[in-house]
């Protein structure tokens, strides 16, 4: 980051009440420089990509704009799509999709303002979630409703955590290699995997028998201090309750979340 020890620690202040450590992560993970050293009080930030003219990934922030801790969030949500593959400007490369038309590029600024704004409202309200693999496996596997919706609500407003039994359930259940959409949420996540200490015998015999596999996905989630766990099986849902995590189902999250703006 460049920019006076002042400017950095506002701007690092911002994204941080605005991302979770994991996004912060796959939003750098490829490199990324934050310049906040130039003053222009016209164009107060840009987010630049890989491109002929760009080695690098860089945000750009005016001296003008440090201060109004939204410039920076807009910016590096221009980032996170981008690492995540959901910006419309981008081609397969990761550089700048220089075909993008007028439309694609008004709806990605439309869709980046509107999750700046998700962003930057009740930014210390986000809860540490959970996702269970039947979850992700119809929403990000499938593309259906409400799980997709769940995904990205998870990600936008809440502290999203992939765990190593999340992974390894996701793995053995599904095939990464058919199934294009899971193969790109593995990838996009296993970086920043959270892998707390496996459960020892006693531990997961506290855990209803019934729930099988899902007793590791529970102590995970105690473990790494989550709040929620989605899932869309009924039994995990009733019968996983009672350990300190809240267990909803897809559309009761999703209500929950739309309550809380």
């Amino acid at each position: 980051m460049a920019g006076t020890p002042e400017d950095q620690a506002q701007i690092r202040q911002d994204l941080e009440e605005a991302f979770t450590p994991d996004e912060l992560a796959r939003m750098s993970a490829r490199g990324l420089l934050i310049d906040a050293t130039q003053t222009d009080p016209e164009h107060l930030g840009g987010a630049y990509f890989r491109t002929e003219g760009r080695p690098g990934y860089t945000v750009e922030v005016s001296q003008d704009a440090v201060g109004d801790g939204r410039t920076a969030v807009h910016e590096g949500v221009h980032q996170l799509r981008q690492a995540e593959s959901r910006s419309q400007n981008r081609d397969r490369s990761g550089r700048t999709n220089t075909e993008t038309g007028p439309f694609e590029r008004r709806l990605e600024e439309h869709e980046v303002k509107k999750e700046t704004a998700e962003r930057l409202s009740n930014p210390r309200s986000r809860e540490n979630v959970i996702l269970d693999t039947n979850v992700i496996d119809q929403g990000a596997g499938l593309s259906r409703e409400p799980q997709a919706e769940v995904i990205r609500t998870a990600h936008q407003q809440d502290r999203y955590l992939y765990t190593r039994s999340v992974d390894a359930e996701l793995r053995k259940t599904t095939d990464p290699k058919k199934v294009d959409g899971i193969h790109r949420f593995i990838h996009q996540h296993e970086k920043n995997m959270i892998s707390p200490p496996l459960p020892t015998p006693d531990e997961i015999a506290r855990y209803p028998p019934k729930l099988k596999n899902d007793r590791y996905i529970l102590s995970d989630a105690v473990k790494t201090g989550t709040d929620v766990i989605v899932t869309n099986d009924k039994q995990f849902c009733r019968q996983g309750s009672g350990y300190g995590p809240a267990m909803m189902r897809p559309k009761e999250y999703l209500t929950s979340r739309k309550n809380k703006k």
